[in-house]
């Protein structure tokens, strides 16, 4: 089989060997500051790709002229609950793989349609793997590991340290490696800053941890059920949640057998692999069927339309925006292709 040369753009969130061997990858690291059109990017890579992919990384965009690309073109967006700009920088793109559900509309009111975007959850990262417990380190009754920056995170800090008046036995820490702090841990808690589904909840539940959640929308308890796979509280009640705490570890047992239901759960469709293999399923169908032809031309036939109602004033308010010299360059003479 004709290999597949793939311009994959940003973070890996999956291994690119879990991928079919037919798809041949050439990676840009987040790392990489460019903001590169068609011919900047051929020129990156060395080569010209059959299909160009954006993992989100969560910086401003690092593709412009996208609309105009002569090959398929895919956008992964996780980061959709902070970034109002996704909805309509994906309009250039001919796939979007989306991982909060309920954000769905913002994404299809416009030029998408229900065959160009899918729903992506997040999943368990490969580190996500039950621990035994290290007698070299600390043993906690319930944690919390993340971000702690009352500046970045206040909604989160301003929880925590309400909760933790009512409920000392909660540990709090910024920095570590999750799977030893969880191994160590009787109960894992989530926070979700904007109500999203995030990794946290499948990292969790991947380290056979009894996890305790908001209960949020976005699909969370499509993939599991709520006091089987996990247990949820509402974070705009601190006794309430406090109370919940006590509860469950006093119950071990049922702790236990939560945190086994989550974690099959996650090993039966939320590792890399299962992932990987929706994903590589949707563009084979799409490639393979001929699809991705018809949907190549049909973006390039309305180039100058999608740059005007979807493109043009976003690169020129990033221009406005950024600092950075190089980017502003890139994003103003973007602004003004037509």
């Amino acid at each position: 089989m004709k290999k597949m040369k793939i311009a994959w753009i940003g973070h890996l969130y999956f291994p690119l060997d879990y991928f079919p061997p037919y798809f041949d990858f050439f990676h840009i690291p987040y790392s990489d500051p460019g903001v590169y059109n068609w011919n900047e990017l051929v020129e990156r890579v060395g080569f010209t790709p059959d299909i160009v992919v954006l993992a989100d990384y969560s910086t401003p965009p690092p593709l412009v002229n996208l609309e105009e690309f002569p090959c398929l073109t895919v956008f992964y967006a996780i980061d959709t609950h902070i970034h109002s700009w996704y909805p309509f920088y994906a309009q250039g793109f001919d796939l979007c793989f989306i991982s909060l559900k309920d954000q769905f509309a913002e994404f299809l009111n416009k030029r998408l349609s229900n065959e160009q975007v899918f729903w992506f959850p997040p999943c368990a990262s490969l580190r996500s793997i039950p621990l035994d417990p290290d007698p070299l380190l600390p043993k906690y009754r319930a944690i919390f590991v993340g971000n702690l920056n009352p500046e970045l995170k206040p909604r989160r800090v301003d929880f925590f340290n309400a909760l933790k008046e009512q409920c000392p036995e909660l540990h709090l820490q910024e920095q570590g490696s999750f799977p030893d702090l969880y191994a160590n841990s009787d109960l894992v808690l989530n926070f979700c800053d904007h109500d999203e589904l995030n990794f946290r909840v499948f990292e969790v539940l991947g380290c056979k941890k009894p996890l305790l959640t908001p209960l949020i929308k976005h699909g969370l308890t499509e993939l599991f059920e709520p006091e089987k796979d996990f247990f949820g509280y509402d974070p705009g009640n601190i006794e309430e949640t406090a109370q919940k705490i006590k509860f469950l570890l006093e119950n071990p047992e049922l702790c236990k057998l939560v945190a086994e239901s989550g974690y099959n759960k996650v090993n039966e469709s939320h590792r890399p692999q299962h992932r990987v293999k929706f994903l590589s399923e949707q563009i084979e169908k799409i490639v393979f069927n001929g699809v991705a032809d018809s949907l190549i031309q049909k973006r390039l036939s309305s180039k100058e339309f999608i740059h005007n109602a979807y493109l043009k004033m976003l690169y020129l308010l990033l221009a406005e925006k950024s600092s950075d010299f190089i980017r502003q360059k890139a994003y103003l003479k973007a602004g003004k292709k037509y």
